[in-house]
């Protein structure tokens, strides 16, 4: 996308993007339209960036769920 997280406000919820939903995830990215290669308020880069972010999910969520369960067997 031409930036790194790090150099984008406020990074700590682009680094916790999977505790946000997409219009969120969105709004960030918005509002660093500047420090970006993409222009995510334009309709094709932020359909891409959707099916993204619903990939990603779809991934982690199962991952965090199942350390959750770990967790609770722990304690």
């Amino acid at each position: 996308m031409g930036a790194k997280v790090e150099d984008l406000t406020p990074k700590t919820k682009l680094q916790s993007y999977y505790e946000h939903d997409y219009e969120s995830f969105l709004a960030v990215l918005k509002k660093n339209r500047k420090k970006l290669a993409i222009d995510p308020a334009r309709r094709e880069p932020a359909e891409t960036l959707r099916s993204e972010f619903e990939s990603s999910l779809g991934k982690l969520l199962p991952l965090l769920e199942r350390i959750e369960r770990t967790d609770r067997l722990i304690d």
